[in-house]
């Protein structure tokens, strides 16, 4: 009786070490942009003819974690969806070349959309243009044309996502928290238990 006493001490000491690993910060991405060169400034409206647009980012305390970039074109035709496990901390600068030699003109009625997607779902999400905007006229444009799943998902307008809590940080928040209240229990069992047989 007293090694299975003993050996729950030794698994709670243990679950005591292993605690801080799971509160390990989560990787962050921040300035999530569109330009026209790899390392260019941030832009959401390009010009007729471009042929590449660039999507850039830059990580940190990636711990091999997938992030997936997609591209919609007018009328919600996906241009480009590729994921990579990212490790470290960098800046990842991803071509996005023409199929058709040049990006076709598209206005804010029928614009582009480029996502950050993360294992949780959609995480940013940037609408862009190619071509002059028309002059307004004296009525009413169509609607705006919008991907459904850019048009679904509530997403932040701003031009790079803040640190914070995210729903990943509150998820393993709760682990933690439960994995505590574990540890506690078998602590406070094992000394009951070491108490009663002296």
């Amino acid at each position: 009786m007293k090694r299975f006493i003993l050996g729950g001490l030794v698994l709670a000491f243990l679950l005591g070490f292993m605690l801080p690993t799971m509160v390990a910060a989560e990787g962050t991405v921040k300035n999530f942009r569109l330009s026209d060169s790899p390392t260019g400034p941030a832009m959401t409206n390009f010009p007729s003819g471009i042929s590449t647009v660039y999507v850039i980012f830059d990580y940190a305390d990636m711990q091999n974690e997938t992030l997936t970039v997609k591209v919609y074109g007018p009328g919600g035709i996906v241009l480009y969806e590729k994921g990579k496990a990212y490790t470290g901390s960098g800046t990842e600068s991803i071509p996005i070349v023409a199929s058709g030699g040049a990006f076709a003109d598209a206005v804010s009625t029928n614009p582009y959309v480029a996502q950050r997607i993360t294992s949780l779902g959609l995480a940013q999400s940037i609408v862009w243009t190619v071509g002059k905007e028309p002059t307004p006229a004296a009525t009413t444009p169509p609607p705006a044309t919008v991907p459904p799943a850019a048009a679904a998902t509530a997403v932040p307008s701003q031009p790079s996502q803040p640190a914070g809590l995210s729903q990943g940080s509150l998820g393993t928040l709760a682990l933690v928290a439960l994995a505590f209240v574990v540890l506690l229990a078998v602590l406070i069992w094992a000394l009951r238990r070491l108490l009663a047989g002296r």
